[in-house]
């Protein structure tokens, strides 16, 4: 459920735009000019929480737990991108969260795995219409750079010059460790997250994430205007 999903839907207005990427503001300004943007999703939280009413998080994935609980603790409905987390401990702290929030409508992006075949293939099995299933295979291998991911055991890109129209302070967000601009890392690049994501403790490569970029829009119900806000990269808290 990008925005492309929600595009033209009755039910919704976009609210707002977050963004670490000048330029996806401007663009995005354009498609919206009605709804606000800012490159700090804790501004929106801050500042305009009574403007939406729900928040799509679509960030790269080490920024999920702290958007996905600013969310839940603002008492917002939630679509979050998998993986929700990279640690056990998140996954708890999200679990909390949700416990406390049992009225708000989430849900979490499975994108192809919610595909008709698939889930045609899914009900099959569990009907056991091709026998009692009793094993399964799982494999996998490297990806060339410039696809959704990159091989975690490529060797990373050389630093270069952060662009003007990126806020990369804001791109990191949580990681602690000093991490280099290139290109291949940056906001918009979906390869090569894996640098990003082993910057944290252990955690492995990162899925799909094809903005560093959150949404917001208004969702209408029963005459009474709904909204939703987008976020982007959380911001580094030092």
């Amino acid at each position: 459920m990008q925005r492309g999903g929600l595009k033209g839907h009755p039910q919704v207005e976009w609210a707002g735009f977050c963004d670490v990427d000048q330029r996806e503001l401007d663009s995005i300004k354009k498609q919206h000019p009605n709804a606000w943007t800012v490159k700090d999703y804790r501004e929106a939280f801050a500042n305009r929480a009574s403007d939406f009413d729900a928040v799509i998080v679509d960030v790269p994935d080490f920024h999920h737990a702290p958007m996905i609980l600013s969310a839940l603790q603002h008492n917002k409905h939630l679509y979050a991108q998998k993986p929700l987390v990279h640690q056990l401990a998140e996954l708890r702290m999200v679990r909390d969260a949700l416990n406390a929030r049992p009225n708000l409508v989430t849900q979490m992006g499975n994108q192809r795995a919610c595909n008709q075949g698939r889930m045609q293939s899914v009900e099959i099995l569990r009907r056991h219409q091709l026998g009692r299933p009793i094993e399964a295979w799982v494999w996998t291998g490297g990806v060339a750079r410039g696809h959704y991911f990159a091989d975690p055991w490529s060797a990373y890109p050389p630093a270069k010059p952060v662009p003007d129209y990126l806020d990369w302070n804001l791109w990191r967000g949580p990681i602690s460790t000093e991490l280099p601009y290139s290109e291949d890392r940056g906001a918009g690049a979906r390869s090569g997250k894996r640098a990003a994501a082993n910057s944290l403790t252990g955690a492995a490569t990162c899925s799909t994430c094809s903005t560093s970029s959150t949404t917001c829009p208004r969702l209408k119900r029963c005459s009474r205007t709904r909204r939703v806000l987008p976020t982007q990269a959380t911001p580094r808290t030092t």
